[in-house]
């Protein structure tokens, strides 16, 4: 996306109303040179079944799927992807 502002979420394993909320927010922000990479780090199927096409639904936003199911959350390293991305 080649933004001023990349903003690095990690996420496993939450309601989707939350990762709304958050989204919403920044759509009414007023600088819109930002992109939002949001990082899934291993959430068991029914979440990321839920949250991937709500995230792709922004058009700042990209998901990214970690396959680190069965390990414990990492939120660093989930935010180091993000930062690789």
């Amino acid at each position: 996306m080649n933004k001023a502002i990349s903003i690095v979420l990690g996420y496993r394993n939450r309601e989707a109303e939350r990762v709304k909320n958050c989204l919403d927010s920044l759509v009414m922000q007023t600088h819109r040179d930002f992109e939002v990479l949001f990082i899934d780090y291993g959430s068991d199927e029914h979440f990321s079944n839920a949250i991937k096409p709500l995230v792709e639904s922004y058009p700042f936003a990209r998901y990214y799927y970690n396959h680190t199911t069965g390990m414990p959350w990492n939120r660093a390293h989930a935010l180091n992807t993000g930062v690789r991305l």
